[in-house]
């Protein structure tokens, strides 16, 4: 615990409590595991707790920040190990990744300074991941010395799998010598994964294990495996006419993987025959709407990254648009950031960072800005959503 602080739950109890079936913790009970009875004061925000917390040295309130936040942490989770096929997490696999991630966040308390003008969840938003890896590196069956190689070796085996040259790219982004890179590579490609095969009889008795050294391509299964679990997953997550849709207007199949040639598509008239609109047009909002939706839950799995921006502000000069201000959102959750633009300066300013924005890089802003100033040529949205890739 920190030093000088006290963390006294005597007037609250768990939630859920905390029980077993089978000798084996559920996932019920993981993911809820810091909910609390009764429900924590409510605050404007989440980082409301966090400076109670440090204003009056007691981690009461970082426990209700726990209960708040812990929905969010566990799309997180579920998100990261989506991003390695491994969708079907178990509950101790939870709880442990959980418990790792508090660790981290309580040492990241000691450190936080609310004056430096960031939300604590944006302060922690990296090493949350950091907390997450670490928890997977000690899963994998090849021994890894630290954290930082072993997210090295990930990115490697990203490049391998999608770039044409990729120990030139991994030599330009970490600035080390061809044969560092080359080192790295050779481990994304080679790492092994030992998996137990039990050999049963007609009646389901194990009658022989075989222990087998299955050697994997390891860029596929971080990469090529990832988006294709990713979509199917949140794919099965739609309504039958919302699957229908995005099968029939990109000419796929998704159960069977088969891909048409996209002069095969429907039309929207015929997608509107098939399901009794009077217009094509009604026919492509239902479209769009189950395209967004997709795009929802894979935002929610991390699977890609979602920006949505809305309209606050306009100034006009002679009946022109001279400045704007504008709020943008990451992946549909947390506090609105805000950025102002002076289209006559040629300026933006990234005014507040959003929740889940990256400190360092500002990847939503930044793609934020990008919808504007793209927007300015033609028409300014007065509220727009957009996708983007993770990488």
């Amino acid at each position: 615990m920190l030093k000088g602080f006290t963390w006294n739950m005597d007037k609250y109890i768990m939630a859920r409590g905390f029980r077993q079936e089978n000798m084996l913790l559920t996932r019920e009970i993981a993911e809820r595991i810091f909910q609390i009875d009764p429900a924590p004061p409510k605050m404007e925000n989440l980082n409301h707790y966090i400076l109670a917390a440090l204003e009056k040295k007691d981690l009461q309130y970082f426990s209700f920040f726990l209960h708040q936040y812990e929905p969010r942490l566990n799309r997180v989770i579920r998100g990261a190990l989506a991003q390695d096929a491994d969708i079907r997490y178990d509950p101790e696999l939870l709880m442990d990744m959980k418990m790792n991630c508090v660790h981290m966040m309580l040492k990241k308390l000691e450190t936080y300074d609310p004056s430096n003008g960031a939300a604590f969840t944006t302060y922690i938003y990296h090493n949350i991941f950091d907390a997450i890896r670490e928890c997977q590196m000690r899963k994998e069956c090849w021994t890894f010395d630290k954290l930082s190689y072993y997210k090295r070796v990930r990115t490697a085996a990203w490049m391998l799998n999608n770039l044409q040259n990729p120990i030139e790219e991994y030599i330009k982004r970490f600035g080390c010598t061809r044969k560092t890179a080359e080192k790295i590579m050779r481990a994304a490609r080679t790492i092994r994964n030992r998996k137990e095969y039990l050999i049963t009889d007609e009646n389901g008795d194990v009658v022989n294990e075989v222990g087998e050294d299955h050697f994997w391509n390891y860029a596929e299964v971080l990469q090529k495996r990832v988006h294709v679990s990713a979509v199917r997953k949140a794919f099965y997550q739609l309504t039958t006419e919302e699957q229908y849709y995005l099968e029939a207007r990109n000419a796929i199949c998704m159960t069977c993987g088969k891909v048409e040639l996209l002069r095969k598509r429907k039309t929207f008239d015929q997608l509107g025959d098939t399901f009794e609109f009077t217009t094509a047009n009604g026919a492509e909002k239902a479209y769009h709407r189950a395209v967004d939706r997709l795009a929802r839950i894979l935002a929610e799995d991390n699977a890609i990254r979602i920006v949505t921006v809305r309209q606050k502000e306009v100034s006009r000069k002679k009946k022109k648009i001279a400045a704007a201000t504008y709020e943008y959102q990451a992946d549909c959750d947390g506090e609105w950031g805000e950025i102002q633009f002076d289209f006559e300066a040629g300026t933006t300013e990234i005014v507040r960072l959003a929740d889940w924005d990256t400190t360092i890089s500002n990847v939503y802003a930044k793609k934020a800005i990008e919808i504007i100033l793209e927007s300015y040529k033609t028409k300014l949205p007065k509220e727009t959503t957009e996708a983007f890739g993770r990488d």
